[in-house]
């Protein structure tokens, strides 16, 4: 029953040996930019303590010189901003030298923050997985919110569930009853991208 309209898979093969390849253990938010479409000028840094810790010791004329070539509107005064409030946007860190490890990311100022890295663990892929059975992206302008809709009475577990992946990584997220369903959603352009 096959026809010139019809698509097939094909599969490409799989290396040699799958043993020989090692498993992503995590994702990395800030590696993944280039295919977001997010630019690195967008996204704030809330910085962690060895950040801030270096940021002290180079004092804010050392990060007003380094950062000079942005062209900040607010020129030399954002040196002080940043040391004032610990954020910086990313191009900002990355010109200042810092490591960014422990980052927490966002767009918005009152926005959600999100970690700079997500474990690819057994709790990651079950998120995920609910995502992809009961999942969408609602955007609003530039916001954009992860949707996960439940049956409203009968699936408490996995709302739970959901709800606390995101809780034990200090992620803002909401639990809403709605009119038909049940859902949980995180407001953040970077993990909707």
């Amino acid at each position: 029953d096959l026809g010139a309209d019809h698509w097939l898979p094909i599969t490409l093969g799989a290396p040699a040996r799958l043993d020989d390849v090692e498993p992503a253990r995590e994702i990395d938010l800030l590696a993944c930019l280039p295919e977001t479409g997010i630019t690195e000028g967008e996204v704030i840094c809330r910085l962690a303590e060895a950040d801030l810790g270096a940021l002290r010791e180079l004092g804010s004329t050392t990060i007003a010189d380094r950062i000079a070539h942005l062209g900040h509107p607010r020129g030399r005064d954002r040196a002080y901003d940043i040391v004032r409030n610990g954020t910086a946007r990313v191009d900002e860190a990355r010109a200042i030298g810092l490591s960014l490890d422990d980052a927490q990311l966002g767009t918005a100022k009152n926005g959600t923050y999100v970690p700079r890295t997500l474990r690819l663990d057994e709790h990651f892929w079950r998120v995920l997985g609910l995502y992809l059975a009961e999942g969408h992206v609602s955007a609003d302008g530039q916001r954009q919110r992860i949707f996960w809709s439940f049956h409203p009475t009968r699936e408490q577990e996995l709302i739970d569930d959901i709800a606390g992946y995101w809780q034990a990584l200090v992620v803002k997220h909401a639990v809403v009853q709605g009119t038909t369903a049940m859902h949980v959603s995180v407001s953040s352009r970077l993990l909707a991208a």
